[in-house]
């Protein structure tokens, strides 16, 4: 039997809170707390756990402080520069702080372990944000044939095929999709793209009926790309109310480019410290093992 104090269990734990958080399964009122104080156990009982301090970095991003996760990125990386939660965790923050290394450090993981899926979700996401959506879709059929029962992976591919103009294929993937809080939010976008207004209208309503308090940040994207603006930013401001962990990927999530040129976009960035000159300004020093 483990002791009490054993460093991985409260990290193995502090993962599943913050899982359910990310995959809006539980609000982050309700869990942050909980993955937070695993994750605290976890480095306190073993200082020298290097995963902990990627669950530490991901912990943090959720709360909105990038910095706080890049420096516990860095910490991680000098104790473990190989560890691949570690690598796969810079990944993520490198590309909610639009810096190029996200895709070479996502790369990094798939190069040294080869069916891990978390890599391959963070090469396709990053390959997603820039622009490389062929790349991404390749990428996320990886995914789903290392780990079938996944969800969200439908869904976004489904919105991969969306920017693309595929809308017929983008509307079969999303069909496909398990989890239906994600489905909802890619019928509503995929039925938008068909001009089936009013099928879009009812997922829409639906998704907001049953999970508002979950998925603000996705309804947001969902207005944006239907090209309702101000609900769109009605949606962002009660996602910032909620800490939707979503958030952090804004400043870069392609969904809501149409909102880069409404005066409102910069405005609202730039008081959660997402512009792109506060995202400049935060120090990321994790480098790329070799």
């Amino acid at each position: 039997m483990r002791p009490p104090g054993y460093a991985p269990a409260w990290d193995g734990l502090a993962d599943a809170y913050y899982n359910q958080i990310d995959l809006g399964l539980t609000t982050t009122d309700q869990g942050l707390p909980l993955a937070r104080a695993a994750v605290d156990k976890a480095l306190a009982n073993d200082p020298a756990y290097a995963p902990s301090y990627a669950r530490a970095a991901l912990i943090a991003a959720v709360d909105g402080d990038l910095a706080a996760a890049a420096l516990h990125l860095e910490q991680g990386s000098a104790l473990d520069p190989a560890n691949l939660e570690v690598i796969n965790a810079a990944a993520a923050i490198a590309r909610r702080l639009d810096r190029e290394q996200a895709l070479a450090l996502a790369e990094q993981v798939v190069a040294r372990d080869p069916v891990n899926s978390d890599g391959h979700v963070s090469v396709a996401y990053a390959c997603w944000y820039m622009g490389r959506v062929d790349q991404a879709l390749q990428e996320l059929s990886i995914v789903r044939a290392l780990s079938p029962e996944s969800g969200v992976y439908h869904e976004q591919a489904g919105e991969m095929l969306l920017l693309k103009g595929d809308t017929e294929a983008a509307l079969a993937e999303i069909r496909q999709e398990t989890t239906e809080h994600w489905r909802l939010v890619g019928l509503s976008m995929a039925y938008h793209a068909l001009g089936r207004k009013a099928e879009s209208d009812v997922a829409l309503d639906e998704l907001i009926g049953k999970y508002g308090q979950l998925m603000a940040y996705s309804i947001a994207y969902v207005f944006a790309y239907r090209g309702e603006a101000d609900r769109a930013f009605e949606w962002l401001e009660k996602s910032v109310k909620t800490r939707d962990s979503g958030l952090p990927t804004m400043a870069s999530n392609p969904v809501l480019k149409s909102l880069h040129t409404d005066p409102r976009w910069l405005a609202l960035l730039r008081r959660l410290g997402k512009a792109p000159e506060q995202l400049a300004a935060i120090k990321f020093d994790v480098k790329v093992p070799q």
